[in-house]
């Protein structure tokens, strides 16, 4: 029976790979509608969900593994004033709303409530990365204010892991042992920190000696094991699989460690959204169309308005405000995570679990159609002010403190954003070509029109508190100029150039400017490293940052082209 069943959905996974592929659906999704056409409720392909419901639950232990291995401590330093102000915020205002709705207006139980509430403030991190990765916003100002938003709502569910399973039948929580659950989990984040690094590190050395099955037989032994030790203490198995992708983040293994699980965790997270599908039963959705369709409007309205409000609150403009709100607006993944295990525990009815799984379902599902929307509106918004001088850079975008400057957003400018907004590094750049301004602002990238010869002009980009400024303007005499009236003006400034001629390249060097000298687009690339090792990213995650920029962009060896035949070209920040 179960041969059957893995063939099934093997099949299915295929189809479903190829359908989001092709058409840009989803993955999640589809998988929730195939289980739902599979499951008991509809067709009954699969009627035995025991082995569905095994396989799933180590989907979302890889799952929250993943999440760590991706959430090194210097992504929450570079946006903790997001991650926990904007993003706890937003988690506790919009659980209080949608619970007091429910509790009072729905006459819901108090846990009941509050689960759901909880539930509905989480937005879908799978969605939304994607989205931002495909329209390369990450590094614009609403794309760091979501992703923040998004670090710190996977850190609250790791949280509400650790404490659902203390929840008693019949929907009720023993206080003392929830106190006494969260104390054990800050033990056990302590042990990690301070012993888990020194002691994993020499045993990845180790393994990496023996080949790569053995490599991959470490990291599913170490997971398994934390996991394991953590639901030993009484604590979920997630989180010992979230804090150990932590612990491993910081590590020189984490690119292999991921690309050694990402085939593993894309099949066990299908066969959880597979189960997820196969618990929602289609005349639900006939027999309470409009509470399911009021859910879903409740969900997004309650959502959208609490993140809109925080995020002006937070500094953003008009326009990232919106695009923010309206991407993480709808309901996320965890919700099905949370709301499976609740109904066993009594909490939720499974009447009331099916309706808020479909209208979580839709909303994730409408997600693409609201950020498409939110662009929309937003460019209107931007649209009188595309002509923005750099005078106000200081009362529309972040604080700038330990910062790049990029002179010049050519080729070069771009390529080099590109690199460092991976990394989550403040930019600004600067460019007196106004096309080249207006489209990046339209995109909502930190772009303003200034002279780049003009000392103010810095001044007014707080060069001082910079960390450094590169030069990549498309004439190299006047990006010399520039370098040099920059050292001139600010002795102790770090200046990266690229630029062409020996005798100007020498004097350059004796003034001290740091100077990349050939005239192709593969000295961005290694400007663009250089940049980042000057700001403190490690040299292993410059040089993998480099290298999935040379496949997103077909760039493999040095490029012949160039700067003005590519400036036309879009090149996505992610």
């Amino acid at each position: 029976m179960f041969s059957i069943e893995i063939i099934t959905f093997l099949a299915v996974a295929v189809l479903i790979a190829a359908l989001s592929k092709q058409f840009g659906i989803s993955s999640v999704l589809c998988y929730l509608v195939a289980g739902a056409l599979m499951g008991p409720n509809c067709v009954g392909i699969i009627s035995n969900s025991e082995f569905v419901e095994t396989a799933a639950h180590f989907g979302v232990i890889s799952l929250l593994f993943t999440i760590g291995l991706q959430l090194p401590l210097e992504k929450f330093k570079a946006l903790k004033t997001y991650a926990f102000g904007l993003g706890s915020l937003q988690v506790v205002i919009s659980a209080i709303a949608y619970g007091c709705i429910l509790f009072f207006w729905k006459n819901s139980s108090l846990y009941e409530a509050l689960l759901f509430g909880f539930s509905v403030s989480l937005s879908s991190t799978a969605v939304a990365v994607q989205i931002l990765n495909d329209q390369g916003d990450l590094a614009t100002q609403y794309g760091k204010a979501s992703f923040a938003v998004l670090l710190f709502q996977d850190l609250a569910v790791v949280l509400a892991l650790a404490l659902l399973p203390l929840a008693q039948p019949g929907g009720t929580i023993n206080l003392a042992n929830s106190v006494i659950a969260v104390v054990k989990a800050l033990v056990v984040l302590a042990l990690l920190l301070s012993v888990g690094s020194q002691t994993l590190k020499p045993v990845y050395k180790w393994a990496s000696r023996l080949g790569s099955e053995t490599f991959m037989a470490m990291t599913i032994m170490i997971v398994l094991g934390a996991a394991s030790a953590t639901l030993s203490i009484g604590l979920s198995m997630e989180l010992g699989a979230f804090l150990t992708g932590m612990l491993l983040a910081g590590t020189e293994y984490r690119h292999q460690i991921e690309a050694d699980i990402r085939p593993f965790k894309g099949l066990l997270l299908g066969l959880f959204f597979t189960t997820v599908g196969m618990s929602i039963d289609f005349m639900v959705l006939y027999n309470h169309f409009y509470s399911v369709i009021k859910t879903l409007g409740s969900i997004i309205v309650v959502k959208f308005c609490v993140l809109f409000i925080l995020c002006r609150l937070f500094g953003l403009i008009r326009s990232s405000s919106i695009r923010a709100a309206a991407l993480l607006c709808a309901g996320g993944e965890f919700a099905f995570v949370l709301m499976l295990p609740a109904v066993k525990t009594g909490i939720v009815s499974l009447n009331q679990q099916q309706i808020m799984c479909l209208a979580i379902s839709i909303s994730m599902a409408l997600t693409p159609l609201f950020s498409m929307i939110a662009r929309i509106i937003g460019d209107a918004v931007d649209k009188r002010d595309a002509k923005t001088s750099v005078q106000s850079v200081l009362s529309g975008d972040d604080k700038l403190e330990n910062h790049v400057i990029i002179a010049g957003f050519g080729t070069s400018g771009q390529a080099i954003a590109t690199a460092i907004a991976q990394h989550l590094i403040q930019f600004v750049a600067i460019d007196f070509n106004m096309a080249r301004v207006s489209s990046a602002r339209a995109r909502g990238l930190p772009v303003f029109f200034g002279d780049a010869r003009r000392s103010e002009v810095f001044n007014l980009l707080c060069v001082r508190e910079a960390r450094l400024v590169v030069v990549t303007l498309d004439s190299y005499t006047a990006s010399s100029r520039t370098a040099l009236m920059l050292l001139r003006n600010f002795p102790k400034l770090q200046v990266w150039v690229r630029t062409y001629g020996s005798d100007l390249v020498k004097t350059l060097r004796q003034a001290g400017v740091n100077v990349i000298t050939p005239e192709v687009l593969e000295p961005s690339l290694q400007l663009a490293e250089a940049v980042l090792l000057a700001s403190g990213v490690s040299a292993e995650e410059a040089k993998q940052t480099i290298y999935d920029y040379r496949q997103k962009s077909g760039v493999k060896d040095a490029i012949s082209s160039k700067d003005e035949t590519l400036d036309n070209k879009p090149i996505s920040l992610t």
